[in-house]
């Protein structure tokens, strides 16, 4: 399960935040587990296992938001969208990307249908703070078709890893993030490095 461990007095001493049922042995999480804070409130923070974990007191108490998903992969990515609580993105190791707009009651799978998106590990997610219903998913390997982007809540992907001679090598991309004061700025890190668009 997620280890979680919190600092109030800048990293003096740390004390256990993963209490309760967070602990559960459904909450399975990889070596390393998604945990992001809510950019909306300081005081939600998300975590992922096999199920979808969150607190809205600063760690003291969690509460499940969504149970393991169809062939139990384990959630790789979080992200909560910019202005609003409620909008929160979950990528998983087989590929599998979820949408929920309230909250985490209810989810819906964004794959995109056919042809969808690539079935390996998704690295991260980001959510636009500019434009509803766009988000960028990035995804694990050294393939050719690691960026992708919505611009309707995930009933359709783009391959967004540009064309030549400016575009993406054919390697792993680990983070995707929007500038913060320009709609039109994106950056991806790589395995080789930080790109921009």
């Amino acid at each position: 399960y997620p280890d979680v461990l919190k600092s109030t007095d800048g990293g003096e001493t740390w004390n256990d935040a993963a209490t309760g049922s967070i602990e559960a042995g459904t909450s399975q999480a990889l070596f390393i587990a998604p945990l992001t804070m809510d950019p909306n409130s300081s005081s939600i923070l998300w975590g992922g296992g096999m199920s979808l974990w969150r607190t809205t007191n600063g760690a003291s108490t969690w509460s499940s938001r969504r149970d393991p998903i169809s062939g139990t992969p384990r959630c790789t990515a979080i992200a909560v969208k910019p202005g609003s609580s409620a909008e929160v993105w979950a990528g998983y190791e087989d590929g599998t990307v979820s949408r929920t707009t309230n909250g985490g009651s209810t989810w819906t799978n964004v794959d995109g249908g056919a042809p969808g998106l690539p079935n390996r590990w998704v690295m991260d997610i980001a959510v636009s703070p500019w434009f509803a219903n766009e988000a960028i998913v990035v995804f694990a390997g050294y393939e050719p078709d690691n960026v992708w982007i919505t611009v309707n809540g995930g009933t359709s992907w783009s391959q967004r890893t540009g064309t030549a001679p400016d575009d993406l090598p054919a390697l792993q991309v680990n983070t995707a993030t929007y500038h913060p004061t320009n709609q039109d700025w994106i950056y991806v890190g790589t395995d080789l490095g930080v790109f921009a668009s």
